[in-house]
């Protein structure tokens, strides 16, 4: 098992669980853990969280069969989810703005939700193997 795979299946395993965890809390049971972890009360949210753990989930289970097609779902997962966390900061950055200008203060805590802030994990992923993912290489996979 090589660094790819482990790092999908604990990004896999960790994005599966707070979709579940935020799917759970959205449909009405309560924790002192849910809002620790600053869960948002969407069930959409927790359903994209679930399905970015199951693009880095299949991933790591392709790598074992045919590590190309292994690696362009796990690229895939590390695109999805840094595009959404991207998306989800311009729409914190927006809040803030529109607080300033009403004089209501900031509220980032309200904003910063599992899409944000589990998206980092998936950015450095990308960072640190950014020259070995190919697009003419996963152009070929699943041919």
């Amino acid at each position: 098992m090589n660094g790819k795979s482990c790092f999908a299946l604990a990004v896999g395993l960790t994005y599966g669980v707070f979709g579940t965890m935020q799917t759970i809390y959205s449909i009405g049971v309560d924790s002192p853990l849910f809002e620790a972890l600053l869960l948002e009360n969407s069930i959409i949210g927790g359903i994209i969280l679930v399905i970015i753990g199951i693009v880095f989930l299949s991933g790591y289970f392709k790598t074992i069969k045919d590590p190309v097609e292994g690696i362009a779902f796990i690229f895939t997962g590390i695109l999805v989810s840094v595009l959404y966390m991207a998306l989800y900061i311009m729409v914190l950055l927006a809040n803030a703005m529109l607080g300033l200008m009403e004089s209501s203060g900031l509220n980032v805590q309200a904003d910063l939700i599992p899409l944000v802030y589990l998206g980092v994990i998936p950015l450095l992923g990308y960072i640190v193997w950014r020259h070995s993912f190919s697009f003419i290489k996963l152009s070929k996979a699943g041919a």
